[in-house]
């Protein structure tokens, strides 16, 4: 019975999981095979997930080509975004401004007209 054990733990890989044979740890494959990402990106290689751009229209004034509810798009210097409405919706061709960028999102409030 021990020297059974002993082999059924080898084969099965022991602390490594039941189903996968030790051996195979030491190939440096995952489990799924070529299925998985083994490699991450990096900030510092370069890697982002939104353009950094979009920092600096913090403030700029655009106008709304969607209705927001609460999102949709902007014009803003010609460009345009998806966007979001800090409060409440916002009609399309309504003034708006944009108050923050956070979470690769753009956040726009409506700008009062008088």
């Amino acid at each position: 019975f021990t020297l059974c054990a002993i082999a059924a733990t080898l084969f099965l890989g022991g602390w490594q999981g039941p189903f996968l044979p030790s051996w195979l740890w030491f190939t440096g494959k995952t489990f799924f095979g070529d299925l998985a990402l083994v490699t991450t990106q990096q900030k510092n290689e370069g890697f982002t997930s939104a353009d950094a751009s979009y920092n600096e229209i913090t403030g700029k004034s655009g106008i709304a080509q969607t209705m927001l509810r609460p999102a949709g798009k902007v014009m803003i210097d010609g460009t345009l975004y998806d966007a979001t409405a800090l409060t409440g919706y916002i009609d399309r061709n309504d003034p708006v401004e944009v108050v923050k960028y956070e979470s690769a999102q753009l956040f726009v409030r409506k700008l009062k007209t008088n």
